[in-house]
């Protein structure tokens, strides 16, 4: 019967309708949803801390009692013992905690691995913005979901890393460095692949900061039984013991802070991994030296160099004049910047001097204002400035044998100076190493590797085909990464024909980790169970 105006619609006619358009904007967005999802973006958990502290495995927070310095650490070892001593097969013995900032070998303090692991956390849960080839592909450095080629099956199989080699190009990496060439071209041509400012602030990993001295010193020294050797920047006539302001009276001298090895070396060494088995450090000098600096009454008059590779380099902020300088040991300019018409008309400033992927950058106030980059003649030049005696022959045979020397860091006043917020952070540091048949998936007819790893041979370095890239984690030192897989899975093989060993084929690269939308789960109470979100890590992923 026909509906006219004013006529009474029948008692279940909106039901009708009402329950039909909810079952179909359901279907519809269920259908929706599940295309974003294979299409556009996907959320994904990460299980392992070989992206710490840029992307956190199962972990647990370490909150330093003397300094209130708080980082995470890998849950692994600690679950580890904690399960053990809790089914009998062990004493619960208490496990040495540190704070980073006061020393990385002194503990300040210790607790048993029953605690600790009450407070272990799942690891980070990310979205990934899927890649639409031809429109949208794989940059490098950036932080990439894919599939592991050696073992592709199950949810298992789903990594994540730092994308350092994309298809058709020569690769390799040189002291912590990635280098990259023509396809078709000699070693020589090939040069440092340099992080834009963006993402190299997203990879830049916490070394000191001045803003986490002991509450007492007199009560650390006594739970330590050993006298605290102080900041790692020393300096004669500078107030800063236990103080987060520093500062120098003027003098006829100038004011002069250097930095101290013994108290915290500059290398790759990695928070995240202090209950991992020990491995080598390396020295580095991709770093940055930040901080708030005030010269008293008088204008701006700073200079800090860096004695590393052979070379010495210069960073000076004046009131007109802001540069950066590259010297050889003689004290012979090679290359230098300036920025031009230079005037500071204040004699506070916070400043930046990077040195990082062999290019010099002097930041004031969040702003660039003089930049130099340098290359040297080939990836084996490099590693021969960077490692006192270097071998070529004994480097290709074990790569972790020959260690870079050690960097001086001098930075100097001409006044009086106060400092505030003095921060040091070090660069990403890609480890070599020789080939270990238990990094290898072991399968029926799917030959060991052996030999450097991958990218590790600067005499003949591996080029990469139309389908290939190279991921690598922040977390070196614990990255099971294309150094060191090996041969790819059968499946791949057949599925694919592709059989290139140590590299990752476009199809099995899903997408870029855009943002951590759910970081890990923490209790209300200490040992509590865990349901509220970290949201203060909630962050976009460089």
């Amino acid at each position: 019967m026909a509906m006219t105006k004013g006529a009474v619609a029948p008692a279940n006619a909106h039901h009708r309708g009402g329950l039909a358009d909810t079952v179909s904007v359901l279907l519809v967005s269920f259908s929706l949803a599940m295309v974003f999802r294979g299409f556009v973006l996907e959320g994904f958990v990460i299980p392992t801390g070989s992206m710490a502290p840029t992307l956190l495995g199962e972990n647990i927070r370490v909150r330093s009692g003397e300094t209130g310095y708080d980082y995470a650490v890998d849950a692994q070892p600690i679950l580890f013992n904690a399960r053990r001593a809790a089914g009998g097969g062990g004493r619960d013995f208490p496990q040495p905690l540190y704070d980073p900032m006061i020393s990385q070998q002194i503990p300040v303090d210790d607790e048993s691995n029953l605690k600790l692991a009450t407070d272990a956390r799942l690891g980070d849960r990310i979205l990934v913005l899927k890649y639409l080839w031809p429109f949208h592909g794989v940059e490098r450095y950036d932080s990439v979901v894919f599939k592991n080629p050696t073992d592709p099956v199950g949810d298992a199989a789903y990594y994540v890393k730092r994308c350092v080699g994309v298809p058709n190009e020569r690769f390799c990496i040189a002291d912590g460095d990635v280098f990259t060439g023509p396809a078709d071209g000699r070693p020589e041509q090939m040069r440092v692949a340099r992080k834009g400012e963006l993402a190299q602030r997203g990879c830049w990993q916490p070394v000191y900061d001045s803003d986490y001295q002991p509450v007492s010193i007199e009560q650390m020294e006594a739970t330590t039984k050993r006298a605290w050797a102080g900041a790692p920047f020393r300096g004669e006539g500078w107030s800063m013991r236990g103080e987060r302001e520093w500062s120098h009276p003027a003098g006829g001298e100038p004011a002069t802070l250097k930095w101290e090895h013994s108290i915290i070396p500059l290398t790759d060494w990695n928070a995240y991994n202090i209950y991992r088995p020990s491995t080598t450090q390396f020295p580095m000098a991709d770093i940055r030296v930040a901080a708030e600096v005030a010269m008293g009454r008088g204008s701006m008059d700073t200079t800090l160099e860096l004695r590393a590779r052979g070379r010495v380099f210069r960073f000076t902020l004046g009131a007109y004049e802001a540069k950066v300088e590259m010297l050889d040991d003689a004290g012979t300019v090679l290359a230098g910047a300036a920025a031009e018409g230079w005037y500071l008309d204040d004699s506070r400033a916070h400043v930046e001097f990077w040195h990082v992927d062999q290019a010099m950058r002097l930041f004031v106030n969040g702003q660039a204002v003089a930049s130099l980059e340098y290359e040297f003649p080939s990836p084996q030049a490099r590693l021969a400035a960077t490692i006192p005696d270097f071998s070529i022959a004994e480097y290709l045979e074990d790569p972790m044998r020959q260690m870079p020397g050690r960097s001086t860091l001098e930075w100097s006043f001409g006044g009086e100076a106060t400092l505030r917020r003095v921060q040091v952070s070090r660069d990403l540091y890609y480890r070599p190493a020789r080939l270990d048949p238990n990094q290898q998936t072991k399968l029926p007819g799917v030959p060991v590797q052996d030999g450097p790893a991958f990218g590790v041979d600067v005499v003949n370095p591996p080029v990469l085909g139309p389908r290939d890239h190279v991921m690598f984690g922040d977390n070196s030192a614990a990255s099971r990464d294309s150094r060191l897989w090996g041969s790819p899975h059968p499946l791949v093989v057949d599925q694919l024909g592709y059989e290139a060993p140590f590299r990752v084929p476009t199809e099995l690269v899903i997408g870029r980790a855009w943002a951590v939308y759910f970081p890990s789960l923490i209790p209300m109470d200490a040992g509590g169970k865990k349901f509220i979100p970290d949201f203060g890590r909630l962050r976009f992923i460089r």
